[in-house]
């Protein structure tokens, strides 16, 4: 729809005609916004990729092979850190990765957000998972050992990816949704039910299914402006169901 109304825009100036006055030119601005967080329509929502699905993706994984290492990495640190696809593919170099001085944690610095234009950088900081089959930390390490990426900061963090990795260009987003797709046929799931945003609401639709949580929480976390936003990201269909089923058996 941004693109719409910047055609717009563009035409009138084309044509010599007056656009929108400043006031309204910031309510259709708003509108817009709105409308971006607040379209949930079922037909417009990919499915979530929730810990266990993600977890079975990951099994299928070879992890001493490079590339399949770095899917594996970027598709958990996608989920942990509630990644925005856009976030994860941005170019983040090694570099971007501050490692706690125990080893057993490390900071992911976001230079460009979706929200986030000016100012200082910020992070999201992940720490060790105990008892985890799959701890983002310590695959982390692994893919930076295996990767050599302690020795060479400035490489991409995750390189495009091809039958091998290729330093010299970061990973697309084309090529993360298509490592997505592959994760869901191998589970003989339907990929067009899946795309880069999958795990992002993933981890969304795990932490409010926890009830450990509170909502307050919950937006710090995925760095969510509003709860508004923050609910389009909410893809809560089974537990409510067996909810809904359980309170009704009670009340029989």
């Amino acid at each position: 729809m941004a693109g719409k109304i910047s055609q717009l825009k563009t035409y009138f100036s084309l044509m010599g005609e007056p656009w929108l006055s400043a006031g309204d030119a910031g309510k259709l601005a708003q509108m817009v916004k709105d409308l971006e967080y607040l379209d949930v329509r079922a037909t417009c929502k990919k499915e979530p990729i929730r810990w266990g699905m993600l977890v079975d993706m990951l099994r299928l994984k070879d992890l001493t092979n490079p590339v399949e290492l770095c899917e594996a990495v970027m598709m958990l640190l996608c989920y942990r850190a509630a990644l925005r696809s856009g976030e994860l593919t941005s170019g983040l170099t090694a570099a971007d990765i501050w490692w706690d001085d125990d080893g057993k944690g490390f900071r992911v610095l976001l230079l460009r957000t979706k929200t986030h234009r000016r100012g200082a950088a910020i992070s999201v900081h992940i720490r060790e998972d105990r008892l985890c089959e799959f701890c983002c930390v310590r695959l982390m390490r692994k893919y930076f050992r295996e990767s050599k990426l302690f020795q060479h900061p400035l490489r991409y963090l995750f390189p495009s990816i091809g039958r091998y990795l290729d330093v010299t260009r970061h990973c697309s987003y084309s090529m993360f949704v298509n490592i997505i797709k592959r994760g869901a046929i191998a589970l003989g799931l339907d990929p067009r039910r899946y795309a880069g945003h999958s795990l992002r609401a993933g981890i969304a639709t795990d932490m409010f299914a926890s009830g450990m949580m509170t909502p307050a929480q919950i937006m710090k976390f995925g760095r969510w402006a509003s709860m508004e936003a923050c609910m389009v990201y909410f893809r809560e269909t089974s537990e409510v169901t067996e909810l809904i089923s359980h309170v009704i058996r009670k009340m029989s």
